[in-house]
């Protein structure tokens, strides 16, 4: 809009308004006021007035904003500036929660023509209040799923009216009212992309209007509704800015805009932003709930960092800062656990204890037994450990499952494979349709297997495979692991020695068909070269399979680079196990051919880019190679790889120099 011939004093007015100068504003503007009136210049008097009543607004003081705005009502004013003047005493009226007063206002000034071109804004102002009392409050991000049926439809209604207003040509005065009622209500529907883009488009017709804080604000919203958290960062900043022109409105926005300029600064990894925006929010956010918040927020991005020693230091300062807070059993709970990451056992241990007799009836008791017990054992005070897991696992609570589980765990790590298997098997009949009664029921199996208990072993295996709810990863893992367990079992059939060893082979064959994108299918194809390779002492014949399976590993093009190292080695083997079969040069042949391979896992020849070796391959492949290079009389060659290996892994180097003196 065009400032009024009113000369400097006007453009002054403007100026210390939009620097904040509200004192200075109002004093010019009621000179100017004074002028106007007696010069009965109804445009400069009314753009005046307009000034005026957004000095007073931006300081809070409605009841004389009220009172301008009922002089802008006047009959003798320009028709843009009444349309103005009664759309704003509506949205007062809405704003207190009176859409009875909204709809009176709205009737006195029916009749007149002046006012047709606001109605549709007024209309859709009282559509999207009604809307907003049918739908129930979330801090969520809408969807527009949920929404009661006639809420919708006043949304829909809402935004066709905003889009029928109609102002005089070159004013703009209801543009940011009419954009602000359809960006709210494509937020409700949660079409987040209109809301995006009708506050975009109007950005500019929102300068110097009280709508521009708000604007900003849920642009942002909506931005970091959809990911774009930069952005949403950039326009959060933008509304705290704007604030500093309509100081009556921290209250307002301030608290949550600094808040979730702090989330979308942490959701965009910019941490010297979001570090910042901490400082702000300790030093101007007068609501203590969101300095809270902003704490435990940044300390959690500070943890998920690794970001151990500040996350530490963020979360003692609110323990100390708000000793009162009802989220500090939370925020204690949060610091024991970063000294659990950081290594600092002894001190996350006095942090549970004294949590534990502080807090014997909070809602987390049972989560902070767990990891008081966790603790413990990492303490090595393993008894008082499995002493508070047997409290809680004693218990009906939502850890208790997992307490005994830990407890089995515990056990068989100890190599008390009796106690493990009976805890693991209390979780899977005390709770037989849960997952972990699954998981405790696979872990039986590798106890019983372990304690060369095959037969018990296979039947929890076949209990799984056969459950339809046992989760299908979970039938992989089973079946592998009774795979496993049969290239064990010795034959019940001593004509046919490797009959189990040839099942295995069908099971892991099994394995690679029903579940080909499972990364256990990949390990099959390992694990039936190693079952042709124990069949292949029966029958040498079978050792031609074994390298095929484990040719088809070292070139499967998403086998990790681990496997096919330990391929490799198998083909080495394979081709050594057929060298004792045959007579020079057949036999030197084939255990140079070995011996390639066994180099190629130690020069890291068979990596793909990006790849690292395995040391533990290294060493295996190593050992082999040097028996081979001695046996071949290879000494150049035994001499190169020795130095290789003591440049690369002087460990191994060391450990095979001490191998030679030796033998």
């Amino acid at each position: 809009m065009n400032a009024p011939a009113g000369g400097g004093d006007y453009q002054l007015a403007v100026l210390t308004f939009n620097c904040g100068d509200l004192t200075t504003a109002i004093n010019l503007t009621s000179n100017l006021l004074t002028a106007a009136t007696q010069c009965n210049q109804k445009p400069f008097l009314a753009e005046t007035l307009l000034l005026q009543t957004k000095c007073y607004l931006a300081i809070g003081d409605t009841n004389t904003a009220s009172t301008l705005i009922e002089n802008l009502l006047s009959s003798n004013m320009p028709t843009q500036y009444r349309q103005w003047a009664l759309a704003t005493l509506v949205e007062f009226a809405l704003k207190s929660g009176d859409d009875t007063k909204a709809t009176i206002i709205l009737n006195e000034y029916k009749d007149d023509e002046a006012f047709s071109g606001v109605f549709p804004l007024i209309s859709a102002e009282l559509a999207l209040f009604q809307a907003e009392k049918l739908i129930p409050p979330s801090t969520n991000c809408p969807t527009g799923q949920l929404l009661p049926t006639n809420a919708y439809s006043l949304l829909v209604e809402a935004i066709q009216q905003a889009s029928k207003i109609q102002v005089p040509p070159g004013s703009t005065l209801l543009v940011p009212q009419a954009a602000l009622v359809k960006a709210w209500a494509y937020w409700h529907l949660g079409d987040l992309s209109n809301c995006t883009t009708t506050l975009q488009l109007n950005l500019e017709k929102f300068k110097n209007t009280s709508e521009l804080p708000l604007a900003f604000f849920k642009l942002a919203d909506a931005q970091f509704c959809q990911g774009f958290y930069e952005s949403a960062l950039t326009n959060y900043i933008n509304a705290l800015d704007a604030l500093n022109q309509w100081p009556s409105l921290k209250a307002l926005i301030l608290p949550q805009a600094l808040y979730q300029a702090l989330a979308s600064a942490i959701y965009a990894d910019l941490p010297e932003q979001a570090n910042r925006l901490l400082e702000r929010i300790i030093t101007e956010s007068p609501v203590p709930d969101i300095q809270q918040r902003a704490f435990l927020f940044w300390g959690l991005y500070a943890t998920k960092q690794h970001n151990y020693t500040d996350a530490i230091r963020i979360l003692t300062e609110f323990c100390q800062k708000f000793p009162s807070s009802p989220l500090l059993p939370e925020a204690q709970l949060m610091l024991g656990h970063l000294y659990q990451l950081s290594g600092n056992y002894q001190k996350a241990l006095e942090i549970y204890d004294n949590w534990s007799l502080e807090n014997t009836s909070h809602q987390l008791w049972d989560y902070a037994q767990y990891k008081r017990a966790i603790t413990y054992a990492q303490c090595g005070r393993v008894e008082e450990a499995i002493s508070i897991m047997q409290q809680l696992g004693a218990q009906t609570n939502s850890l208790a499952a997992t307490a005994q589980f830990w407890i089995a765990d515990r056990y068989f790590r100890l190599g008390n494979l009796a106690k493990a298997e009976e805890y693991y098997q209390l979780v899977f009949h005390r709770w037989p349709s849960t997952e972990i009664a699954k998981r405790a029921k696979l872990n039986a199996a590798r106890v019983a297997a372990a304690r060369a208990g095959f037969n018990d072993a296979v039947k929890y295996c076949f209990e799984l495979a056969n459950d339809p709810s046992t989760p299908a990863e979970l039938v992989a893992e089973s079946l592998f692991l009774y795979g496993d367990i049969l290239t064990k079992m010795p034959s019940s059939d001593s004509t046919a020695p490797g009959a189990n060893v040839e099942e295995a082979i069908r099971v892991f064959s099994k394995i690679i068909q029903l579940f080909p994108t499972n990364e256990l299918a990949i390990h099959a194809t390992g694990r039936i070269g190693d079952c042709y390779l124990i069949l292949g002492s029966y029958n040498p014949a079978f050792y031609e399979n074994a390298l095929t399976s484990y040719s088809n590993l070292i070139t499967n093009p998403v086998a990790p680079a681990p496997l096919r190292s330990q391929a490799e080695i198998g083909l080495g083997i394979v081709l050594e196990k057929m060298a004792t079969k045959k007579s020079p040069p057949h036999s030197t042949n084939l255990l140079t051919n070995a011996l390639f391979h066994y180099l190629r896992v130690i020069y890291g020849e068979n990596l793909r880019p990006g790849e690292t070796a395995d040391s533990f391959w290294i060493k295996e492949a190593a050992v082999r190679a040097i028996k081979i290079v001695d046996d071949l009389q290879l000494a150049e060659q035994k001499k190169r790889l020795i130095e290789f290996l003591e440049h690369t892994t002087p460990d191994i180097a060391r450990l095979l120099l001490r191998r030679g003196k030796t033998d």
